[in-house]
């Protein structure tokens, strides 16, 4: 089992190392997918086209009011000055072009082209002058020429500006990014490259074979890898490569633990199969035991001594085994309860205690129906560990309330866990059969079994 461990672990790392190679070789795969893009597509706009317009007027930003360089109470007296056609007194520098401007729209004054190429490009409350101009001013008639004579100065959002069209399908946040310098935009299919020479409109005909041939793709549900907003991962057999390692590593760890609990179930039935054989197999010797020791009982007056001796040796070795072997078969039955008898706690005690020497005290003596077979297996068990691991005195305590305590104490150290494995201390006469089985026991009974050191104190507790 821990070289099946060793080996589904080495696996998993293999498949870490995997894809980590592979991400890192998603960056140079991208980068292909841009230079082939880039060759297979012809320019949509040069960079010399581009340059002819200065940058503020090509971002989306230039349709907002200037309110970093112009207070909102500028920006409503530029207002009242449209309404009253009326310069204010005195006249500020830096809206100086603003007020001159708007107090010629108001008296229908023309402005001569290169009024509009002096700085400011952009009118503080939004769009540049030329577009205020062509949308408030100019006849129809004049529009086309007016417009041709202002295209420098126009804004990229009016639709006389030449470069419109070409923006029109795409967002004002891909085209503000395409100028703030990102070399890449992927939207509505469309692939938008930006490069020295200008930009490029790479359609999905164009893009997608080339992803395809590289075994990457823009349209995954997950990133691998990110730039700008194009979304780059493997295709789809090796998009959920990471999801994928993760629910086999899940489900192997899940089998893995589904076996180990179906081994030991298998292991425990097979344990209690053979302990229903064997319990099962010796009735019949215990059987002809007991007419034995009943054909010798008639005879018992003529034995000697010695051999009277052996008789009564036999007769409680018969009376053990048969008692062992019909409580076994409640114990080892799934749905049965423990087999109880009723007796009175003294009697019981007694003939416990009687064996090994042991006085005991009890508190209060009652007539219970008990588990005392079992119940004699594990107290027959504690005082034999006193007697071989303790001090005297042995003391045994026993008091029934709401439930029966019974405590073996005595003068000794209990070891620690350390010393119960490594220094454990073999003797022949030590019949117990281990504080374990005698804690399972106690759990079967409906018990527990509680151990308290410094002395030695352990006690085994029956709810009544």
């Amino acid at each position: 089992m821990i070289l099946m461990n060793y080996r589904n672990l080495h696996v998993f790392l293999t498949l870490l190392v995997s894809l980590q190679a592979q991400a890192s070789s998603l960056q140079e795969q991208w980068q292909r997918l841009y230079q082939q893009s880039w060759d297979s597509s012809a320019l949509t706009i040069a960079q010399a086209q581009l340059s002819q317009y200065p940058q503020q007027l090509l971002l989306s930003t230039s349709d907002f009011a200037d309110l970093t360089h112009y207070s909102w109470q500028e920006i409503v007296s530029l207002y009242q000055v449209t309404q009253d056609c009326m310069a204010p007194s005195p006249i500020p520098i830096h809206l100086a072009k603003a007020i001159e401007f708007e107090l010629a729209l108001c008296r229908q004054q023309p402005l001569k082209p290169i009024w509009f190429n002096n700085p400011p490009l952009l009118h503080p409350a939004g769009g540049s002058f030329a577009d205020r101009y062509l949308d408030s001013f100019i006849s129809q008639s004049q529009l086309q020429t007016a417009a041709a004579q202002l295209s420098s100065t126009l804004s990229a959002n009016h639709p006389q500006h030449p470069l419109y069209a070409v923006f029109k399908p795409l967002s004002l946040t891909g085209r503000d990014a395409l100028i703030g310098g990102y070399r890449a935009w992927f939207e509505n299919g469309l692939l938008w490259l930006n490069g020295e020479q200008g930009w490029k409109r790479v359609p999905r005909s164009t893009w997608q074979p080339i992803a395809e041939a590289l075994g990457i793709t823009l349209d995954a549900r997950q990133c691998s890898y990110r730039y700008s907003n194009v979304c780059v991962s493997f295709k789809e057999t090796f998009a959920d490569l990471s999801t994928l390692v993760l629910t086999a590593f899940s489900l192997l760890l899940l089998f893995m633990l589904l076996r180990v609990g179906y081994l030991k179930r298998q292991q425990n039935k097979s344990r209690r199969f053979i302990l229903q054989l064997l319990t099962h197999e010796l009735r019949t010797p215990i059987a002809s035991l007991g007419l034995t020791t009943e054909i010798f009982r008639d005879q018992f007056d003529q034995f000697d001594d010695l051999t009277q001796r052996a008789f009564w040796r036999l007769t409680e070795d018969y009376q053990r085994l048969s008692q062992l072997t019909e409580n076994s078969k409640a114990y080892l039955c799934d749905n049965s309860q423990t087999f109880t008898q009723r007796a009175w706690l003294s009697e019981w005690l007694e003939q416990v205690s009687a064996q090994h020497g042991i006085s005991y005290q009890l508190e209060q003596d009652k007539s219970l129906d008990l588990p005392y077979y079992w119940l004699g297996v594990c107290l027959n068990n504690l005082i034999l560990n006193a007697i071989h691991h303790g001090a005297r005195p042995i003391l045994i305590d026993v008091t029934s309330t709401d439930s029966l305590r019974i405590t073996v104490s005595d003068q000794g150290q209990f070891p620690s866990r350390y010393q119960r494995c490594f220094h454990r201390k073999s003797t022949n006469s030590n019949m117990g059969i281990g504080l374990q089985i005698v804690k399972h026991l106690m759990q079967k009974m409906g018990g527990r079994l509680i151990i308290t050191t410094h002395p030695t104190r352990i006690t085994l507790e029956l709810p009544l």
